[in-house]
């Protein structure tokens, strides 16, 4: 029988990957890997897409998408931004995934560089490789915050740079980054010419009584922008698959025929259901956000007296990055917690440093968060003393 491997490309790319590849969970584990929020979606937007089905929304969309989302987009970004954005300038995506895959397709060549900011999400670094970019890893501070001058060296090192990436609230630190590292960051993207990809799909779930500053608002960053989001994480449409970028002027265009040519156009009824959620109440976003930060404050609680295990307090998004004190890599460790019962996720997923951290995602409940965390800590002491390894 004739075996089929996959494009060099790719097998590259999975090869270098940190996300495992699992099958059925065991009876009895506690998912606290994925970022998929336990909440359902909002009735309204439920009902909108049920009758956008019943209105006949069942033919192909328009190429873009559908021109009432994409002037709810720009409605969106000015009232929450204060940007004036032509809706020309957006497309909608097949999930924040397909907005992130199209942005960076678009404008990365074969032995272009991408800069990015680590500890971040795997999928720019997956997508990077995917179409044949050089992935420059780029050092933050001790606290995760964006470090200017590890920016700058990176690009002033690698003079095929083309891409900045910058993912914030970030995942999985749940640090909210400042104006100003923002600001310096887009400096820095203007000096060396620079595409800033600015993923701010956590931007309404912020945890503390904090301003969240948008790239969008950032004077450096306006003629050199692909901005990312989708709904997943703000309205619990994780399932929907549902994104959108939102490009400078003369830039839509080539992240468009690559969102068409891979996505072939986006659920038209779904679409409809968007405009509803962008138009709609905001009380169902503020209460999951509300519930985040408890569960936040709840394991912040649940740490106290851990030997060995520290993080730094997160401020968005629904992620606790830990550091763990034990003699075992960070997969190992993730897998160790799968063995004790709980799914965490590697801290090398989310690049090199990431080496002695793991992921823990608080969008379980209270309840599968605290056994989660009591099997953490017993797994952390155990491995410590050298009774697992």
């Amino acid at each position: 029988m004739t075996s089929f491997k996959p494009a060099a490309l790719v097998s590259a790319m999975m090869e270098q990957s940190e996300r495992p590849v699992v099958g059925p969970a065991p009876e009895g584990l506690i998912g606290l890997s994925s970022g998929d929020p336990d909440f359902r979606t909002p009735a309204h937007i439920r009902q909108a897409m049920i009758d956008a089905v019943n209105e006949g929304y069942s033919n192909y969309p328009p190429g873009n998408g559908d021109p009432e989302l994409l002037q709810a987009f720009a409605d969106l970004l000015k009232r929450r931004y204060d940007v004036d954005w032509n809706p020309n300038d957006i497309t909608v995506t097949n999930a924040g995934t397909g907005a992130l895959f199209a942005a960076i397709a678009a404008f990365l060549n074969p032995g272009d560089a991408v800069l990015i900011p680590q500890p971040t999400f795997s999928q720019y670094a997956d997508i990077s490789r995917l179409v044949g970019a050089e992935v420059v890893w780029v050092n933050q501070t001790p606290d995760f915050h964006l470090d200017p001058d590890a920016i700058r060296a990176a690009a002033e090192a690698h003079p095929n740079a083309k891409m900045l990436v910058i993912n914030n609230p970030n995942n999985p630190s749940g640090v909210v980054y400042g104006r100003e590292e923002l600001e310096a960051a887009a400096a820095i993207a203007r000096e060396h010419n620079l595409l800033i990809l600015a993923d701010e799909v956590y931007d309404h779930l912020i945890l503390d009584d904090i301003p969240f500053t948008s790239m969008l608002s950032i004077p450096d960053a306006q003629d050199r922008m692909l901005y990312c989001n989708s709904f997943s994480k703000t309205f619990a449409m994780t399932g929907w698959r549902l994104g959108w970028v939102a490009a400078s002027p003369g830039l839509i265009t080539a992240v468009s025929r690559v969102a068409r040519s891979t996505g072939g156009g986006v659920n038209w009824a779904m679409q409809r259901a968007g405009i509803a959620a962008i138009n709609g109440p905001m009380d169902a976003t503020e209460e999951m956000r509300a519930e985040y930060a408890a569960r936040r404050d709840l394991i912040e609680e649940l740490l106290e007296g851990a030997e060995g295990i520290t993080w730094t307090r997160p401020q968005g998004a629904f992620y606790a990055y830990f550091k763990y004190d034990a003699p075992v890599t960070s997969r190992r460790m993730a897998e160790l917690t799968r063995e004790a019962g709980v799914a965490l996720r590697s801290g090398t997923e989310y690049g090199p440093s990431g080496e002695g951290y793991i992921r823990l995602a608080f969008a379980a409940s209270r309840a599968s968060i605290t056994e989660g965390m009591l099997r953490l800590r017993s797994t952390v002491a155990a491995a410590r003393d050298g009774k697992i390894s």
